[in-house]
């Protein structure tokens, strides 16, 4: 099960973007609770023999009940994906 659901596009030379829907919930509570929707958009760089890519992302969280793509939604939280950076991340064998 995953609480994301999203799509990709290749936007350059070995460059993708990704825009994935995140459900969030509070689990501060006796039980978890949802709490709005999340918009992360994603890029990721792939080196010359896609073995390797970097990673960052940009996103905003929306309040339960509001439509995240409608115009003029407001976030309550913007964030980025600052522990992406610096990190290269490695290919992983199928066999």
């Amino acid at each position: 099960f995953s609480d994301s659901f999203g799509s990709w596009k290749v936007t350059g030379t070995r460059k993708l973007s990704a825009r994935f829907v995140n459900l969030n919930f509070d689990l501060t509570g006796p039980a978890p609770a949802y709490s709005g929707a999340a918009v992360v958009d994603y890029i990721l760089q792939f080196d010359t023999q896609f073995q390797t890519f970097s990673a960052s992302c940009q996103g905003k969280i929306y309040p339960t009940g509001q439509d995240p793509f409608a115009p003029g939604s407001t976030p309550y939280v913007e964030f980025d994906c600052a522990y992406l950076n610096g990190y290269l991340y490695k290919r992983v064998p199928l066999e």
